[in-house]
């Protein structure tokens, strides 16, 4: 039996086996361009797309988990309209001559380092919702699909959870999340509060994939995860 400790932001108990599921961050290929005009179109295809489907995740969570918390996706959409975000990225395609993905990795970094280094913690978590959005306009310029997350179930495990993989979760299958950073003021957790799902953030590295499969109890109140707990 093993114990391990973090920050509970959801309350709540739940028992099941631990599903470690991948961040969502693609890999992008440094590409370089010959005609910047038609790779602004391609970009601008690309937030149309990526706002299209933040719609579609804001109606889901209105189903879900309602109104308040749905609101987290039209924050989304906000960021992706920001006219300093779209600049930056059209503008490392105009002047460095770089396809429209490299140009989102490099403007998802750039503005996520921006949250991450202000003091108030709320808007350091914000950096997180920065590189969920990007990583889907990533994927849309890719012209890949998101992972479909509908049937996994038990305690779902990652290093962290974006709002959209946690939104995209069966919460009839779904009995805690468990990751390894994470704050009670990520959209995460209100999300998992707004599911009625136990949660426990920022385990750390004692959280390992190693984990993988194991039964676990997680009490999403005190913030505790107990790996193959004994009968008692």
């Amino acid at each position: 039996m093993t114990e391990l400790f973090g920050n509970g932001v959801s309350g709540g108990y739940a028992i099941g086996r631990i599903c470690f599921i991948d961040s969502a961050s693609p890999k992008i290929e440094k590409r370089t361009i010959s005609d910047t005009k038609a790779e602004i179109l391609r970009l601008e295809d690309g937030f149309k797309d990526a706002l299209d489907r933040l719609d579609c995740l804001y109606r889901e969570a209105i189903k879900e988990v309602g109104q308040a918390e749905a609101e987290i996706f039209n924050i989304h959409k906000m960021m992706l309209e920001d006219s300093d975000y779209r600049s930056f990225a059209k503008n490392i395609i105009i002047t460095e001559r770089l396809c429209a993905e490299y140009a989102v990795s490099v403007t998802k970094e750039r503005f996520s380092d921006m949250f991450s280094s202000m003091e108030d913690t709320y808007m350091k978590e914000r950096a997180k919702d920065v590189r969920d959005v990007s990583d889907r306009l990533i994927l849309i310029l890719c012209g890949k699909e998101e992972t479909s997350l509908s049937s996994l179930s038990g305690i779902i495990a990652a290093d962290d959870l974006s709002p959209s993989q946690t939104i995209c979760l069966d919460k009839g299958k779904v009995s805690a999340f468990i990751t390894q950073n994470g704050s009670k003021n990520s959209h995460t957790a209100i999300l998992a509060r707004g599911m009625n799902i136990p949660a426990v953030c920022n385990l750390g590295s004692s959280l390992s994939r190693e984990f993988d499969g194991e039964m676990a109890i997680v009490d999403g109140r005190a913030g505790r995860v107990i790996i193959n707990p004994s009968e008692e």
